[in-house]
């Protein structure tokens, strides 16, 4: 917030409290200190921790059935409130760091990589949950295994672990922790704990606290928002400044380079001193078609013995090179793949050699869903010698090259899984289409100006089934505005439910092919907008924003709507709305009820009034005490701030309050009044 001029500082003697048990006060300020640890301030009760720029960022997400349900105040699942928040908050963050997804659950052995870790954005990162259909049991000691064995154990990283409840497979969170903790000590465990039961947060917790993590608790719609708006300013603050570094190169080596003129290779025993190779699948094969990097070693028998081994790439598997008479040892490589001979380069002419690999090539082709829509393929296999190294595919790639063997190759889009069995045989070449078949139905919901809805958004897709008894059966569902399903190719019926509106459309999906929709939604546009009193006032970077809106329409007002950005747009059917926004982690707040027509794009703006408080202690006998809890009441007793930062600061509403700092020698107690647009520092000194 714009900062006016400071007001006078304010400082007040602590009220005796000489009839309350000291002894009482600090066990009550111990339990507080862990279960109210809480705001874009509380990092600042201790040092951060040093990591580099670049380390990662690892998402655990909960796909047991429970996250299908509701919090108050919204119509979303769980899982679709944390999906969001975490697409509109992470996207700053990871412009800088990589970043991978696991989602457990389905069962007690279901926990997957579903995006491995690398530089992403936050829509790619959290694809796989677009489709997510929630069901089964909730893992979470398999998902902290699975976190441990995703990163090394050198790593310095954050894991997010968005999650309902305690573990319910038979596993000790805690003890596994321990575990963790020793073989990587460089990860954080941060927990975005949504709804869960006391029980369940107390056993939870510990997964935090002993790998120097957090926990941001949800237990309603709006405080999902703003608990990962405080879990992800608490990443950011772990990461220091980047530095530059100067790196010196090594000199190249000074390998023999051919001559620029041709050489006349009509007759191997005439001219220049050569190689001439080619790499093959299997003997008396063709040379294969994909690069190969070549390293000529052992110059021992050459007439210049002072070269160091020579390294050239050429575009296919033939190659004339150059080389001094001598002994040689010719390696090739291709995909990993190396074959190598002993040969003897003559004073004058050319040496011919053929090095078969004895392998396959296999050719990968997508019609109708592509890699950039979230394709993962792993190949693993085992050949005569043993098991074969495996391999995961993210991207397009030339034909790939592999050794004789059988292999299966598993295909992943989402939560839908495929796997094909593969003999490779040598000299063969094989063509295959993973998800043969199959074709992509991409749906979008978009309002009237053609953006995305901030409403409660569901897509229910459904094929026919004669033995059901409402002739249909679930195929997929999903609670975004823009999802992608890869289906049998059949024909769907595809209901969108958006802001209590249900569409259903028929859509026929072919095999290999994608076919696109969008349902446009004929309702009004409510964009809210925010400001502070008095006017001029700005809102500082980084301040936590969340709006909603509730229909007025039935007998109970119901939240149709809600969103963390700073500038949302909803579209809503006509009828009656009450708008309101929360400021920071605090009280101030602003409402506003209104009447929306068909058709209309309204902007409507809140105004809140709000003071910027801070807290510190002063007085000799303060010392500087290990621990601090901050509570700050209004004169009716209703607590409105809990911290524990050292200087804590943050907005209030304009009002009396009473604030009380409990530390570990004593406890302070004083009263202040808040006038909105200062930026006032409330000072508690010890007699």
């Amino acid at each position: 917030m714009t900062r006016r001029p400071h007001n006078p500082e304010t400082t007040l003697r602590h009220s005796s409290l000489a009839s309350i048990p000291i002894l009482a006060w600090l066990s009550v300020g111990v339990s507080l200190l862990i279960a109210f640890a809480f705001g874009p301030n509380s990092a600042n009760a201790q040092t951060p921790v040093q990591q580099q720029t670049s380390s990662p960022i690892l998402v655990l997400f909960d796909s047991s059935g429970s996250m299908w349900g509701k919090l108050p105040g919204n119509t979303s699942p769980k899982f679709a409130l944390a999906r969001r928040a975490l697409t509109e908050q992470l996207e700053r963050e990871l412009q800088d760091r990589p970043s991978g997804l696991v989602i457990f659950g389905r069962s007690c052995q279901a926990a997957t990589l579903e995006a491995p870790v690398a530089r992403q954005t936050p829509k790619r990162l959290l694809r796989a949950i677009e489709d997510l259909n929630p069901r089964g049991k909730g893992p979470l000691g398999l998902a902290l295994e699975t976190a441990a064995d995703t990163l090394p154990s050198g790593a310095s990283a954050d894991v997010i672990l968005v999650h309902d409840g305690a573990d319910n497979c038979r596993s000790d969170t805690c003890q596994l922790v321990d575990s963790i903790h020793q073989s990587h000590p460089g990860l954080r465990f941060h927990l975005l704990s949504i709804g869960l039961t006391d029980e369940d947060a107390a056993e939870t917790r510990c997964i935090a606290d002993k790998t120097g993590g957090k926990v941001f608790s949800a237990d309603d719609a709006p405080s999902v928002a703003m608990a990962v708006s405080n879990l992800v300013a608490n990443l950011t603050s772990r990461v220091p400044a980047k530095t530059s570094k100067t790196v010196e190169l090594e000199t190249p080596s000074q390998a023999e380079q051919p001559s620029a003129a041709t050489p006349d290779m009509s007759r191997d025993n005439a001219g220049p001193s050569r190689i001439i190779a080619t790499v093959q699948l299997a003997a008396d094969g063709p040379a294969i078609a994909q690069p190969v990097s070549w390293t000529f070693s052992g110059l021992d028998g050459a007439e210049d013995t002072s070269k160091a081994a020579i390294s050239i790439t050429s575009k296919s598997g033939a190659l004339t090179h150059r080389l001094a008479a001598g002994q040689y040892t010719v390696a090739a490589d291709i995909d990993g793949l190396t074959v190598s001979e002993a040969i003897t380069v003559p004073a004058k002419g050319a040496v011919r050699i053929k090095l078969p690999l004895q392998a396959g090539q296999l050719t990968l082709k997508t019609p109708g869903v592509t890699f950039d829509d979230g394709v993962t393929l792993t190949l693993s296999g085992q050949g005569s010698a043993g098991p074969l190294a495996a391999r995961t595919i993210t991207r397009e790639t030339a034909p790939l090259i592999l050794l004789s063997g059988a292999y299966t190759l598993t295909s992943h889009f989402g939560p839908l899984a495929k796997s094909t069995a593969l003999t490779v045989k040598p000299g063969t070449k094989q063509t295959l289409t993973p998800f043969d078949g199959f074709g992509l139905l991409q749906i979008k919901m978009v309002d009237a100006n053609g953006k995305y809805p901030s409403t409660p958004v569901e897509t229910k897709i459904e094929a026919d089934a004669p033995d059901k008894p409402s002739g249909r059966r679930l195929v997929t569902r999903s609670a975004s505005a823009s999802a992608s399903h890869l289906l049998p190719a059949a024909t769907y019926y595809v209901t969108v439910t958006v802001g209590g509106r249900t569409t259903t459309q028929q859509i026929a999906v072919p095999a290999n092919t994608r076919v696109s929709r969008a349902f446009t939604l004929q309702a009004a546009t409510l964009q809210p907008r925010v400001s502070l009193l008095p006017d001029g006032l700005g809102i500082r970077s980084g301040t936590p924003v969340v709006f909603t809106v509730e229909d007025l329409q039935s007998e109970t007002a119901r939240e149709v709507a809600w969103s963390s950005q700073a500038s949302p747009s909803f579209p809503l059917k006509p009828g009656r709305y009450r708008i309101s926004v929360r400021i920071g982690a605090h009280n101030v707040t602003a409402t506003e009820t209104l009447d929306v027509t068909a058709s209309q794009n309204r902007t409507v703006m809140l105004k809140a009034a709000a003071a910027e408080i801070s807290l510190k202690l002063e007085g000799q006998t303060v010392g500087r005490p290990t621990h601090r809890l901050w509570e700050v009441r209004t004169t009716d007793g209703e607590i409105i701030w809990r911290t524990n930062a050292l200087r804590p600061n943050g907005l209030l509403a304009p009002g009396a309050y009473i604030v009380r700092c409990l530390t570990n020698q004593q406890i302070l107690e004083g009263r202040f009044q808040v006038e909105a647009g200062t930026a006032q520092t409330i000072a508690l000194v010890a007699d």
